[in-house]
């Protein structure tokens, strides 16, 4: 089966709730300026409940960074694959109108994790908000730095002891 054409989650989100008539609001997202590789649409305000009939049409997901073996886990930028590509990862998702669901070859089988798409959107984008902060942004400059500071006193500790 070949790759989707648009990988963009989010899209395929609207996408699917637009066949089923949900109707989404895009609001403004002034106040996460500073967001270098976050979509801006990711930002949902939901005007009709989930109590809707869904219709089973779904996607296959993964982790959109997963051959990236420096990059930091991101369970919230997922890319829409092949059911082919998705099957022979040990983790993925699939994504319908209403639900996130994660499938994991570490959970028994039959087990699987589903979310709301509405409170998976929200988590998505408190998840984006921890990441501008300072502490998480530069967390491993500082350490490093914290780290060789230390050393540095430590080796002329050590220097001035020897003389």
């Amino acid at each position: 089966m070949l790759e989707p054409i648009d990988d963009d989650v989010i899209k395929h989100i609207l996408r699917l709730r637009g066949k089923l008539g949900w109707e989404t609001k895009l609001p403004s997202c002034d106040y996460l300026a500073g967001e270098a590789d976050v979509t801006r649409h990711e930002k949902f305000a939901f005007m009709k409940p989930l109590l809707l009939k869904d219709s089973g049409e779904y996607i296959y997901c993964l982790r959109r960074d997963r051959n990236n073996l420096k990059a930091a886990y991101n369970p919230y930028d997922l890319q829409a694959v092949s059911v082919n590509t998705a099957r022979q990862s040990k983790e993925y998702w699939t994504v319908t109108a209403s639900f996130v669901s994660k499938f994991s070859a570490e959970h028994k089988l039959g087990e699987i994790e589903m979310i709301p798409v509405s409170q998976w959107l929200r988590e998505r984008q408190l998840y984006y908000k921890l990441l501008n902060f300072n502490v998480f942004t530069n967390f491993r400059t500082k350490k490093y730095f914290f780290v060789w500071k230390i050393n540095a006193k430590r080796s002329k500790a050590n220097k001035s002891e020897s003389i």
